[in-house]
């Protein structure tokens, strides 16, 4: 079974990283659990589970990694975004500067959620992947990366090893890394998100249905889809 963090983007729709759920039959199998974190005394909060209906809507680039796929109502009929809340996402490439913070929220390694909020900064902007430095752990990957403002600017998805002149990862003491090898010997040299912008971008090479078009819109007029027939 897959682990990792993903985050709705409208009442419906949850974007996370495509090889968290890299196809509808693994999103049949999966879950997701909301409210798994700290109540405001202190104690941990009551999970609730929410299964996927990716036959009615399953969108995924293995390519820049991301998955945007539909969460099942919940016993009370309502889609989950409406007891939760969600991400509103912008097509605007923004005003990303390099050394401006950034804040990521997930569950890494299963736990309950964590916010990594210090000493967090973007280090590079790439067409369609931001690099930053922060601190997460296996199972942050599908976390929304906020900037400074709390909008959504990237999706977690990877780490960023050191390489040699051929292209070889780098361990911390300067060998090359070798099969066997612990990945905590790697010596990373910054994180990796997708940009919404990307991720937003490609999207629009989708054929989809009008009823699938309409889960597009629920995104919000900022992200670039309306509804099927409506003028922009």
């Amino acid at each position: 079974m897959p682990m990792g963090t993903g985050f709705l983007v409208s009442p419906h729709l949850m974007l996370t990283a495509c090889h968290v759920l890299p196809n509808p039959e693994t999103a049949t199998d999966a879950f997701v659990e909301f409210d798994v974190q700290d109540a405001i005394d202190g104690t941990p909060a009551a999970p609730k589970e929410y299964r996927l209906d990716p036959r009615s809507f399953f969108l995924a680039s293995p390519d820049i990694d991301y998955a945007l796929v539909m969460v099942c109502a919940g016993s009370d009929n309502r889609p989950p975004g409406e007891t939760y809340g969600w991400n509103w996402l912008s097509a605007s490439p923004g005003n990303l500067a390099i050394g401006e913070p950034v804040n990521i929220i997930g569950h890494p390694r299963g736990r309950r959620k964590e916010a990594s909020i210090r000493y967090t900064s973007i280090a590079d902007r790439l067409d369609n992947f931001l690099h930053y430095q922060a601190d997460t752990e296996p199972g942050s990957a599908g976390s929304p990366v906020f900037d400074d403002e709390w909008e959504v600017v990237a999706l977690h998805h990877a780490k960023i090893p050191r390489t040699d002149n051929q292209g070889r990862w780098v361990r911390l003491d300067g060998e090359p890394f070798r099969p066997g090898d612990a990945t905590d010997a790697v010596d990373w040299t910054a994180l990796e998100g997708v940009r919404i912008t990307a991720i937003l971008r490609d999207l629009v090479k989708f054929t989809v249905s009008s009823e699938q078009r309409s889960l597009l819109a629920e995104m919000g007029p900022a992200s670039g889809f309306r509804e099927e027939g409506e003028r922009y």
